[in-house]
């Protein structure tokens, strides 16, 4: 894969709590093209460690610097989660050498102590 084309993606899952007043009025419709947006007050920081060496930096190291959001943020810079969607998107902000690969753990840290982690693996990325 391109490293052009390449987005660092990951999905959010959202219990939503049930709402004793909402209902549906008859007639009533949603597009289907509207994406629900959120907000989100329990996500204290989000983490992105690699789990191999990648362009240089070493095991362990914590690349939410190197994401960059759509708006132009810092994965590592996140803190507030208003109106945000399930998808988040980021473009990496570092050339590696041809046909590398990303490998990393994405940590979910919550205000209450807990986290949640998962290990993902990139395409081999065609820099040139």
């Amino acid at each position: 894969m391109l490293l052009s084309q390449f987005g660092f993606n990951f999905e959010l899952e959202i219990q939503e709590k049930e709402n004793q007043n909402s209902g549906s009025l008859p007639g009533q419709a949603l597009a289907l093209s509207c994406i629900q947006t959120y907000t989100i007050r329990n996500i204290s920081n989000i983490t992105v460690v690699l789990t191999e060496p990648f362009a240089g930096l070493p095991t362990g190291t914590d690349i939410a610097y190197l994401l960059i959001t759509p708006d132009k943020k810092r994965i590592s810079e996140l803190r507030e989660f208003e109106n945000v969607s399930v998808y988040f998107g980021s473009n990496l902000e570092i050339t590696p050498p041809n046909y590398s690969r990303l490998k990393t753990r994405t940590f979910l840290f919550l205000k209450n102590g807990t986290r949640t982690f998962i290990d993902t693996t990139s395409p081999y990325l065609k820099t040139n």
